[in-house]
């Protein structure tokens, strides 16, 4: 795999963890109880 694909497939990954991320935060937040 060359050093373009490799981050071509690692940048939406990481957007994509972010994006789930401040889904839960804000899951967490709108039902505390859930964590």
């Amino acid at each position: 795999m060359t050093l373009l694909a490799a981050a071509a497939i690692a940048a939406p990954v990481s957007e994509a963890r972010t994006a789930i991320d401040s889904l839960d935060a804000a899951s967490g937040l709108a039902r505390p109880d859930s964590r």
